[in-house]
Formats: C-alpha cells, structure tokens, sequence
C-alpha cells in the first residue's frame, strides 16, 4: 500500500512539475494519510480511501472525500479522487509561494499520463488563474485544454499584468 501512496504524490509533483519547483524537503518528508476509513482489495487491486481524506508530505496537501487508487500488478494505474471539491495546495518556494487546484474530480492514468480536473476546475498560481468546467492535462506533452461546458459556462483565464518597478521604466528619449 506505501506503493500506491508514494505514487499518488508522484502524480501530483508531476502534474504541476512541482518535483524540480518544490520545496527540496518536501519529497524526504514522511507521506501522511488520514480518512475516516481505509480498505483494500487485493483481488481487484484497489485501494479505497473515504470520508474527508487528506494526504500530506510536507508542504503538499491533498484532500477529498474519496480516492480510489487502482494498480495492476502491483504497480499503480489509475487514481481518482472527488470531494466538494477535491483541492491540492504546494508551497513552491521558501518565500511562501504557493500553487493551488480544485474541482469535484480529479482522475490520473498514469499510463497515459493524462489528467482530468472535472466540475468546477480551478488551477491558481502567482495570480494566474484558470477555471472551466474541464481541464485536461497532459503530464507527458505538458499541454493544457480547458473546456466549457457550453451551457452559459465559459473558459477563464486570469493573467497578471507585469509589475515594472520605478526604477526600470524606460527613458523617455527627451530630443
């Protein structure tokens, strides 16, 4: 079972590139799981873990209400997770950075590499924001899609303007 966790935060590290980002102490640190229950089923190799879930290792924090983790042959295929919403948050630097994520399901096939933010996906970071109903994310490719879901809903995506500092303001040309 150590397996299948140590995965699922793999996933989430990949799917943000947060790996090389993170804070270094973050993947030393012990992975930390706590759900109101937790079964396993070897015969059909799955894990099941219900009732407000949180997954910790170090500054990452997952929570859902339920993730499901499906391996074959011991080794991890699928993880699906769903909350109201299911969230991820990271600290990307030590001065406090942070990337955040949510939507109502979150699905990752590994083999793929394609993940799947479903109902109400939202991805924030450093004041860029994009939220649809959908978004695909393709680990491999690194592309994203983000999708309506046509019915009075729209795609949007929140880009900061660039702060220039007094000091760097170009010159005016005064002849």
């Amino acid at each position: 079972m150590q397996f299948s966790i140590s995965l699922i935060i793999a996933f989430f590290f990949s799917l943000f590139s947060l790996a090389v980002n993170a804070l270094p102490s973050d993947i030393s640190q012990p992975i930390r799981i706590e759900a109101d229950s937790a079964t396993r089923d070897e015969s059909k190799g799955q894990t099941i873990y219900e009732g407000d879930v949180k997954i910790s290792q170090g500054s990452l924090i997952i929570t859902a209400e339920h993730i499901v983790i499906n391996d074959t042959n011991t080794q991890p295929d699928s993880i699906f997770a769903r909350g109201k919403p299911a969230t991820l948050s990271q600290q990307l630097s030590l001065e406090g950075e942070r990337v955040y994520a949510s939507a109502m399901e979150i699905s990752y096939v590994l083999s793929s590499g394609k993940v799947e933010f479903k109902k109400n996906a939202k991805i924030s970071q450093s004041g860029s924001k994009i939220t649809s109903e959908t978004i695909n994310y393709n680990v491999k490719e690194q592309i994203i899609n983000a999708q309506s879901s046509g019915k009075n809903s729209r795609v949007e995506m929140v880009i900061p303007a660039q702060i220039i500092p007094e000091n760097t303001a170009p010159e005016e040309d005064t002849e």
